[in-house]
């Protein structure tokens, strides 16, 4: 079969580069992509699922963890490890997850590529600010070490800055966080390219419900709605993961 790049696979991989993980079976004797998460990414899980056919000509299928609330997918990949498709495709399973080659040359790979480690290991948070009170909408993406290369490519293509820092020791996480503004610098692509992409609703939703205060309803468009520039009487934090 031919894999090309697409939107697709740019997502798939970022999803799978973040809450994936490729391991050998001893039970079936052979090497699976596996998914394990709650059912608040049900939605994200659902779509992994819908897509890996069109992508890999693999069916899979979800379980239902009967003593929690979490759901598994895997799929086999014997075949891809043979004949160096992964390899070929840039597509590594390293912690921190490293952006394909091929999702760097065009805005909307990236941004299907960067709504996958978003909906995957990415939190989208509405905090205040301390100097003057108002808010900012701030997108992280959690891994276990730092996302160096990662951080170059949203500063490049997203043109804004990138902070990264280590978890909190007294957190249930563990790793580096790296995060950056939804902004009138950022909006275009995040809208454009990004927001499609994300299937997670609930992370969705932070970033649609920041922009229509912002009067942001259209990329492009820059121009507050009336009452909308002062967040401070219109919205609390809020976030998700």
């Amino acid at each position: 079969m031919e894999i090309e790049p697409s939107e697709e696979l740019a997502y798939w991989t970022g999803v799978i580069q973040t809450d994936g993980s490729l391991k050998y079976s001893k039970k079936f004797k052979y090497w699976r992509i596996s998914l394990y998460v709650s059912s608040k990414s049900l939605e994200m899980l659902k779509k992994i699922q819908e897509l890996t056919p069109k992508l890999i000509e693999r069916q899979s299928h979800i379980w239902k963890d009967k003593k929690e609330d979490t759901f598994y997918w895997h799929v086999g990949v014997k075949e891809f490890l043979k004949s160096r498709v992964f390899e070929i495709f840039d597509i590594s399973f390293d912690d921190p997850p490293k952006p394909p080659f091929w999702c760097l040359q065009e805005d909307r790979l990236f941004g299907a590529y960067l709504a996958g480690l978003l909906d995957g290991d990415g939190c989208i948070f509405i905090v205040k600010r301390r100097d003057d009170g108002r808010f900012d909408c701030r997108a992280q993406i959690t891994s276990g070490d730092m996302q160096m290369e990662l951080r170059d490519a949203i500063e490049s293509i997203l043109g804004c800055s990138v902070r990264m820092w280590k978890c909190h020791p007294i957190s249930w996480e563990k790793g580096y966080h790296l995060d950056f503004l939804v902004s009138s610098k950022t909006i275009e692509f995040i809208q454009k390219y990004v927001l499609p992409w994300i299937q997670i609703s609930r992370k969705r939703h932070v970033i649609e419900k920041f922009m229509e205060i912002r009067g942001w309803s259209q990329w492009g468009n820059r121009t507050p709605t009336s009452g909308a520039t002062d967040l401070r009487s219109t919205i609390k934090p809020i976030g998700t993961c």
